[in-house]
């Protein structure tokens, strides 16, 4: 892989561990998100696949892996000459995706995924999903 630069990352994809919130004999709670939603979907990848290359210019993705890992290549759509951004993300972190940064997640384990986005995927008039693959990262 590439080498990453990790200020570049920060400011394309951001990820955050979810730590339980509560905890008793019944088992925990984590929240996940408080954010608005308007999908969410139940992901499941084997190892090796690959998903995503695309990029959406108005919504924000978020992406909570349940179990497994995947690495998260992002890039700035805006910026076709900058850097690749790179981030592993593992069980029981949420990744941030925000509009104009193409996304393209390489899965390193069998992963369980909620892929939750501030827009509908069913629109009438309006796509927000492009495709994207200048990518140049080796898998």
């Amino acid at each position: 892989a590439p080498p990453v630069d990790e200020a570049v990352t920060v400011t394309l994809e951001y990820k955050t561990r979810i730590e339980p919130s509560f905890l008793d004999k019944r088992g925990t709670i984590s929240n996940v998100l408080e954010a608005p939603i308007e999908h969410v979907a139940f992901i499941t990848s084997r190892k090796g696949s690959v998903r995503g290359n695309h990029y959406h210019v108005f919504e924000t993705q978020y992406v909570y892996v349940i179990r497994g890992a995947f690495i998260a290549y992002s890039k700035d759509v805006t910026d076709p000459q900058g850097p690749t951004g790179r981030l592993e993300v593992v069980a029981g972190e949420l990744l941030v995706t925000p509009p104009n940064v193409a996304h393209r997640h390489v899965y390193l384990k069998d992963t369980w995924l909620l892929n939750m986005d501030t827009a509908p995927r069913k629109r009438l008039e309006h796509e927000d999903t492009f495709a994207f693959a200048q990518f140049k990262v080796e898998v």
